[in-house]
C-alpha cells in the first residue's frame, strides 16, 4: 500500500469505531461509522483478532509528514538536511503542499539540493573533487555499486550533480560525497570523471 492510501485509511478509521461481535460459533468485525455499520462475513476468532489488529494499527498509524503543521514540517526537514538553508527549506514545503507531493518527493528534492550544497561547500574550500561513496551493505542498488568509488572533479560534480543516483532503486539514495583535496590523492585505479 502506498503511504498516501494508508494516511488517508488511517485518518478514516480514527472516526470509526472498531470491534469484534462474538456470535454461537463464530466472530464478526464491525465497524461504525457516522452513518453506517459494517459487519463482515463469519471469522474464525483468529481470524477476526488478525483483522481487528490491523485496524488498530492502521488507525493508530502516525499521519503524513506533509499532514502536519508547516512549522513541524520545516523543523523536521532542517533536523533532517542540516545543509539545507530555512528559507530553501520553507519554500520547498510549500511547494510540496501546493503541489501535492508525497513525502518522499519532498524528501527526495531536498536531498538533492543538500548534497548541492555540500558540492558548494568543498568548491569554496578548493577542494580537486568528491569521491563518490554507496552504502556497502545488503540494500545496495546496481546503480549506487556502479558509481561507488568514482571521483568527479568538482566542476563537473556541480555541473553533472552525480548524487542522487537517478536510477537508484532505494526509495531515497544514500550515497554520499567524500572530499578530495589533490588528484594526486586518489589511487590510480580509482575512476576519474573530469568533464575535459
Amino acid at each position: 500500500m502506498g503511504s498516501s492510501f494508508t494516511d488517508r485509511l488511517a485518518r478514516v478509521l480514527r472516526n470509526v469505531d472498531v470491534r469484534v461481535e462474538a456470535g454461537d460459533d463464530a466472530r464478526r468485525v464491525v465497524l461504525s461509522g457516522e452513518n453506517d455499520t459494517y459487519r463482515s462475513s463469519s471469522l474464525s476468532p483468529a481470524q477476526a483478532r488478525a483483522v481487528q489488529q490491523v485496524l488498530q494499527s492502521l488507525r493508530e498509524a502516525p499521519t503524513s509528514l506533509l499532514q502536519r503543521p508547516r512549522s513541524d514540517i520545516v523543523e523536521a526537514c532542517r533536523r533532517q538536511h542540516p545543509n539545507v538553508p530555512g528559507d530553501t527549506i520553507r519554500s520547498m514545503v510549500e511547494r510540496a503542499r501546493a503541489e501535492s507531493w508525497t513525502e518522499a518527493e519532498l524528501s527526495e528534492a531536498l536531498g538533492r539540493t543538500s548534497r548541492t550544497q555540500v558540492l558548494k561547500k568543498h568548491a569554496a574550500a578548493d577542494v580537486w573533487g568528491v569521491l563518490v561513496l554507496s552504502q556497502q551493505d545488503s540494500n545496495v542498488c546496481p546503480a549506487c555499486r556502479r558509481l561507488d568509488a568514482v571521483a568527479y572533479a568538482i566542476d563537473h560534480a556541480l555541473a553533472e550533480q552525480p548524487l542522487p543516483h537517478a536510477d537508484c532503486a532505494n526509495r531515497t539514495c544514500r550515497c554520499q560525497y567524500l572530499p578530495v583535496v589533490q588528484e594526486e590523492d586518489l589511487y590510480s585505479t580509482v575512476e576519474t570523471r573530469t568533464g575535459a
